[in-house]
């Protein structure tokens, strides 16, 4: 052992094994930051059931008969009025959440909490989130407001009312469901028309946790990758050093694989400790602008244990093993093998799920072939320059496992980049204006299948003059139905083609062009042609903007509820949770920081040939621009393959691939950057791979001396 110990004091074992603060810190502290996104089963139970065992949603909020639920041994017995139709009558209203409970018995203490004044205890008495006076207008009356409240569980606008206020505001488009809790068995909950949601309900997981790109694949291939390229760097090293102890007379070389192994454990504990630093330090930054609490720190041991227990395995086959080649043959074998499970996972897969289970598959498929296809790569360089033909030779012998463990680190991130930019792209293609350009739409609450309520209309007509279209809808069909084919033109913004025309004569549909009207039915039809069309919606067409903005306030001033007046309103961009981008930015600084250590420890680890080239007269310069060549070109190959490993397999999956080309030419300038400082300043010394290795032996000079 007291070789062992020796041979860690090695610098280039040493910044080769800090390769592994990297990886542990960064993966600890992902794990540290995107469990706080993921809220525990006590803190679901906390927003969910409050101080009661469990619950039972209603669809009317007609009072329930408690009667079967205390016979079956429920006690404590609380019902709820909530909606989402209860907002301030004002044009675009926050979406609110309507709760009308007994605030007097605290249904939800680590929920709401009051904050100014008192809980409401009489009818049509409320406390709000967001104060605004001393009352509130809604939709069919008006609520007192005695306080302000804060939800600790969400960022939405919420008025809790005391029992009764539901009924004094209650009509047409204002609807809500009736929530019963109790303390005691949740099979009480049989005696209601319900499904029963208890404490010990097993609730869903979160994206998070079930996406495995996020962490579990990263913590188990990283540091298995990582070992890898310590394995790889240090290999002449390694073989300098087992052949030094033979010639010395040392028959125990196990020490060298020790030594590696000692080394390798000692950053991926310092790793460890950083990356909860790291992971306490960004909650703490995200903390601050965030509604909802987060989770508490996780339970670190089976994180930290896995993470040690798959660096000691890898370890332990690698540098046991020495820098022996990991027989090609078989590699060769298995990756033939995956790529057949590949194309069987292409024909089973369905969405996102079976498109990460592709893309790790060829990830592995790739991976096995690196060392095969690396040196094929870099005799692709030219060789005119000195630099080229060095790189090359450097990179044929010694790049495989620094572009396997880049390759690695690239993956996930450009993955979950591509899954959340073809998240977005498909929520931006879904969203649509409520109303063509110019068209007020006035319908039932229900949808432009339903006919508006007679006041609602009125209120409308007080500030758009004319008749209107008046429409039908054959639901089963989703068509809507006009009288003439001037109606088609005016709803559809464009003139009809001779076709069309006689396609409308002969009792054909004609399909919409407008995206609007395209949401809501699949065409047009006449009603001279039809005979069950239920009345719908009234569509008034060439309203100036500002037109169709008073008639949605005269509704709103009327107080007659909400969603009966459509107008033209340009979509809002789609905004992903900041948990999302939280996921996706973790594995980009992963990736970034492992391109800044896996150049920085070819450029110490390279100290040998600096050395050699100083003593032969090569200029520092010269052996910067060596060392970038290399690193970049290493870089350049990992990202290829990443790109390689990342989209094709998602399009193969059937997912339609949106790839954020911006946020790939990023982490391409970031990975650039971090090759630029960490990989350019060459150590130029002693021979590195002797000093401090073996004890000088000590004995009498020689005669000649």
């Amino acid at each position: 052992m007291r070789f062992a110990i020796r041979l860690m004091r090695n610098r280039a074992l040493t910044w080769s094994a800090a390769l592994m603060f990297v990886t542990a810190s960064v993966l600890v502290g992902l794990f540290v930051t995107v469990k706080a996104f993921a809220l525990t089963a006590q803190q679901v139970d906390e927003r969910d059931l409050g101080r009661f065992d469990a619950r039972v949603e209603l669809a009317t909020p007609e009072p329930p008969d408690l009667a079967g639920v205390r016979r079956a041994g429920g006690r404590d017995i609380t019902v709820t009025l909530s909606s989402t139709d209860v907002r301030p009558s004002v044009v675009d209203p926050p979406v609110t959440r309507y709760l009308e409970a007994d605030w007097g018995v605290t249904p939800f203490p680590a929920r709401f909490a009051l904050t100014s004044g008192r809980w409401p205890r009489h009818a049509g008495e409320a406390v709000v989130t967001a104060a605004t006076g001393s009352s509130l207008a809604v939709p069919h009356g008006t609520l007192r407001v005695v306080g302000t409240v804060r939800d600790s569980y969400s960022g939405w606008n919420t008025i809790l009312a005391a029992p009764g206020t539901f009924a004094t505001i209650r009509g047409e488009g204002v609807s809500a469901t009736t929530t019963v809790y109790w303390n005691g068995p949740a099979s009480a909950g049989a005696a209601l028309a319900g499904t029963v949601v208890a404490r010990d309900t097993r609730h869903p997981r979160s994206w998070i946790e079930r996406n495995p790109l996020v962490h579990r694949i990263p913590a188990l291939a990283l540091p298995v990758l990582t070992v890898l390229a310590i394995s790889g760097l240090t290999g002449a090293w390694s073989r300098r050093t087992r052949t030094l102890l033979h010639s010395v007379g040392v028959r125990q070389t196990y020490a060298v694989g020790v030594a590696a192994t000692a080394s390798t454990l000692v950053w991926t504990a310092l790793g460890i400790g950083a990356g909860i630093g790291i992971g306490l330090l960004v909650r703490t930054i995200l903390a601050r602008d965030r509604a909802e609490p987060f989770s508490p720190v996780p339970d670190l041991l089976p994180p930290t244990a896995q993470l040690l227990l798959v660096t000691s395995l890898a370890c332990g086959v690698y540098f046991r093993r020495g820098t022996r080649a990991a027989g090609p043959a078989a590699r060769r074998y298995l990756a033939v093998l995956l790529v057949g499970a590949v194309a069987f996972a292409i024909t089973r897969s369905d969405g996102v799920t079976g498109a990460m289970v592709v893309t790790a598959l060829v990830g592995a498929v790739v991976l096995l072939l690196v060392p095969d296809l690396v040196p094929r790569l870099a005799g692709l360089l030219p060789e005119r320059d000195p630099r080229l033909r060095l790189g090359a030779r450097r990179l044929r012998d010694r790049g495989a496992s620094a572009v396997v463990v880049l390759t690695a680190a690239l993956t996930p991130a450009l993955a979950l980049m591509t899954l959340l930019a073809t998240d977005l792209a498909h929520q931006e293609a879904s969203v649509v204006p409520d109303a063509p350009s110019g068209q007020v739409i006035v319908s039932g609450r229900a949808g432009i299948g339903h006919p508006p309520p007679d006041d609602v209309l009125a209120a409308v007509r007080t500030r758009i003059t004319g008749q209107g279209v008046r429409t039908g809808f054959l639901p089963r069909q989703r068509l809507l139905v006009v009288d003439s084919p001037d109606d088609v033109s005016a709803l559809d913004h464009r003139a009809l083609t001779p076709t069309e025309l006689e396609s409308l004569r002969s009792g054909r549909f004609v399909p919409f062009t407008d995206p609007s009207w395209r949401s809501y039915a699949n065409g047009v039809v006449l009603a001279a042609h039809t005979t069950n069309a239920a009345p719908s919606a009234v569509v008034f067409t060439d309203v100036p903007d500002d037109i169709a903005r008073a008639a949605q306030q005269a509704v709103a001033d009327a107080r007659l509820g909400h969603s009966f007046v459509l107008v033209h309103r340009p979509p809002e961009p789609a905004v992903l949770p900041t948990s999302l981008y939280a996921v996706a930015i973790g594995p980009a600084l992963l990736a970034v920081l492992t391109a800044a250590a896996v150049a920085g420890t070819r450029a110490r680890t390279s100290r040998d040939h600096a050395t050699v080239l100083t003593a032969v007269g090569v200029g520092k310069r010269w052996i910067q621009q060596l060392l970038l060549l290399e690193s970049g070109v290493t870089t350049a190959i990992s990202l290829g393959l990443a790109l390689l490993v990342a989209l094709p397999p998602m399009a193969l999956a059937g997912v339609a691939v949106r790839v954020p080309w911006g946020h790939v030419g990023l982490l391409a300038a970031g990975c650039a950057l971090a090759v630029l400082v960490a990989g350019s300043r060459p150590q130029v010394g002693g021979p590195c791979s002797t000093a401090g290795l073996v004890p000088a032996r000590r004995g009498p000079r020689s005669a000649g001396r």
